[in-house]
Formats: structure tokens, C-alpha cells, sequence
């Protein structure tokens, strides 16, 4: 069983596939908290570049206090050279759009681009 799931129980049955990974939205089982699950796709948990792009986001997120950056809940992508771990982040839940949803397949000028709050 993922570690993740001794704090936090999805609470939405859909989730939304992108390139790294897939993202659910997930209840933190005691205080009600919303977090956005990011797991690492399954065919890549043997790839060392993909684990370490993985940890490389979670550092990226961590070492961010912005407005407009969601912050890390949970993680456990330290454990990304160890391969026998598959690889998550718990991302503060934000509502609204995913970026693929947003941007689509067309660029966006920069004063189409608001931050939300949150």
C-alpha cells in the first residue's frame, strides 16, 4: 500500500494524466485538509531521470513561499534513488482549471494570466 494513503483518502473518483504523472485529489483523512495527489506514472518508476525530475519539482515547490505556488503537503520524492518507492507529492488543493485545461494547445499573452488566490 502507498505510504500516502495512512493520512489521506482520494476524494474525487476522476483524475487528470499528464506527462509525469497523475493527479487526484485527495482528503486528508483527520483535519479535512484538500491536497492535489501527484503520483509518478507507472511506467516510469524505473527511469532515474523521471524520479529525479519528480524530486526536482518537490524541491522546487518547497524552496517557493509565493502567492500563487501551492504548497507541498507531503511528499516522499527524497526517496527518488530508490526505485523500490513509487514517488508522490501532496500539493495544497487549488480550484479552477488544470493548466492543460487553461492554456490549451495555444500560447497565452501575458495579460491573460492571473494568479489565483488561495
Amino acid at each position: 500500500m502507498e505510504a500516502w494513503r495512512d493520512s489521506w483518502e482520494p476524494s474525487a473518483a476522476d483524475s487528470t494524466s499528464g506527462g509525469q504523472g497523475v493527479v487526484t485529489k485527495v482528503e486528508h483523512r483527520t483535519n479535512g485538509t484538500l491536497g492535489a495527489l501527484k503520483e509518478m506514472h507507472p511506467a516510469h518508476l524505473g527511469s532515474t531521470e523521471r524520479r529525479f525530475r519528480m524530486q526536482q519539482e518537490a524541491n522546487a515547490l518547497l524552496a517557493l513561499d509565493a502567492h500563487g505556488v501551492p504548497q507541498v503537503l507531503e511528499t516522499n520524492a527524497n526517496q527518488w534513488n530508490d526505485k523500490s518507492q513509487s514517488l508522490y507529492i501532496i500539493m495544497e488543493w487549488v480550484e479552477g482549471p488544470t493548466l492543460s485545461q487553461r492554456v490549451g494547445d495555444r500560447p497565452r499573452a501575458q495579460r491573460d494570466v492571473s494568479i489565483p488566490d488561495h
